[in-house]
């Protein structure tokens, strides 16, 4: 029965001789990697930030107490604006990859200036608000106002980090994974259209 089986396209078949665990590798690996970055990163600011205040200065408790600030207070501020990203992003990465199967570039332009745009508004008026009202924000939300200082000084990380999702989640829809560091200076107040450019060119 098996060699029955073979006869009828398994020479063809794209599972055979590794290939479908080749392409599960090419995709899995940015994934991978990406998900490494964040307690990376966070691994990487622990150390580098509590020496740089003890070098200004600052006791080692002194220290890890606004280091503390920093990732508890003023990150968990700062990453509001990401709930609706994640939300956007979802909802366009359909709509994305349906309008590139349909080679309608009119609808695909459409997508991505309006989803970038739309992330843009939301993410830039939080970010004004925590560096205007970082004070009674954080003694309302926290009971304290030790750090408000550190949430202005960030407050504007928001909006690189909405735009940062949205850009992979509109690249995940075009096919383009491994095109982020060329693609991602699109900019909603200037060239809102770069992700599209950069698809119709290198399709």
């Amino acid at each position: 029965m098996r060699r029955k089986e073979r006869a009828y396209g398994y020479e063809d078949s794209p599972f055979r001789d590794g290939q479908i665990l080749r392409m599960v590798y090419r995709l899995a690996l940015p994934v991978s990697l990406g998900g490494l970055v964040v307690p990376i990163a966070n691994l990487v600011d622990s150390w580098t930030v509590t020496n740089l205040l003890q070098a200004t200065g600052q006791s080692y408790l002194q220290a890890v107490a606004n280091y503390g600030i920093l990732t508890r207070q003023a990150m968990y501020l700062v990453m509001l604006p990401m709930a609706f990203a994640y939300a956007i992003g979802v909802s366009v990465l359909p709509a994305v990859s349906a309008a590139r199967a349909k080679r309608s570039h009119q609808e695909l332009q459409g997508s991505i200036v309006f989803t970038l745009r739309s992330m843009f508004l939301m993410s830039f008026p939080t970010s004004a608000a925590l560096l205007v009202l970082s004070r009674p924000i954080n003694e309302a939300l926290f009971g304290t106002t030790a750090g408000s200082a550190i949430i202005s000084t960030v407050s504007f990380m928001s909006i690189f980090a909405s735009m940062e999702l949205i850009s992979t989640y509109i690249l995940q829809g075009l096919g383009k994974m491994y095109r982020y560091a060329t693609c991602s200076s699109a900019w909603p107040s200037r060239r809102p259209s770069t992700l599209y450019s950069s698809w119709v060119h290198t399709r």
